[in-house]
């Protein structure tokens, strides 16, 4: 009878030690990461398969991770050195399977992306501020067809008050949205694409045009308050 006891517990102990090493290793590999893909050129063409991740890395330097909820072909093309070690995440639910191009640079003069110079932008409450295009980052982005989209922006930055905006092609104004800053990276969220860039605001600056303008209103409101003091009199 004590025999059969003691190989009852000896089974026992070894059952629950098998069981408790399996899940051990369960933990241990919690399953498959993004798929790294090293791109030595300036340019990549893919095709990223539905609820998946790949992480490129161009020239072994600027990183992009892309994570897609729909089979998704890309065009990407990074040709700008400048990229550097920069870190850029993009999250893309998409209602269907679709294409995207992709143009990653550091600048773009034709709309006034140039290091340190000041930006004519609008709030989405119309109301008019003073930004600052210093991080270096641009992204512009068309998807093929017409489908619901909804998409994660983000990216490495030490600067805690930079904001995401878009480009408004029909004001010429870049827009900034509600962006926040989350472990080391400035992020937004958008159903909207077009070009896409981080700003900095800036109190100091003034805004080419703007000032001009001013003036005159003023001395032609002093004309009024004149005019009209004079015609009491």
């Amino acid at each position: 009878m004590k025999t059969m006891l003691k190989k009852t517990a000896v089974l026992a102990f070894m059952t629950v030690l098998v069981v408790t090493m399996g899940l051990s290793s369960v933990a241990a590999n919690p399953g498959p990461g993004p798929n790294e893909v090293v791109v030595d050129a300036d340019h990549k063409m893919d095709t990223v398969a539905g609820n998946s991740t790949n992480q490129y890395q161009f020239r072994n330097r600027f990183q992009f991770q892309l994570r897609v909820n729909q089979s998704t072909d890309v065009n990407i093309d990074c040709d700008d050195s400048g990229l550097a070690d920069r870190n850029f995440e993009m999250d893309l639910n998409t209602s269907e399977s679709i294409s995207v191009n992709m143009t990653i640079r550091t600048e773009n003069s034709d709309i006034g992306l140039t290091d340190g110079n000041t930006v004519q932008s609008r709030n989405q409450n119309q109301n008019q501020n003073q930004y600052r295009y210093q991080e270096q980052f641009m992204i512009n982005v068309s998807l093929s067809g017409d489908c619901d989209v909804q998409a994660r922006l983000a990216i490495n930055s030490d600067d805690s008050n930079a904001t995401w905006a878009y480009y408004d092609e029909d004001t010429e104004e870049f827009v900034p949205v509600a962006s926040s800053y989350q472990n080391g990276m400035v992020v937004a969220y958008t159903n909207h694409f077009s070009i896409w860039t981080l700003l900095t605001y800036d109190e100091d600056s003034t805004i080419p045009g703007y000032s001009n303008l001013a003036f005159p209103a003023i001395l032609a409101l002093a004309g009024m308050v004149f005019l009209i003091k004079k015609k009491r009199v």
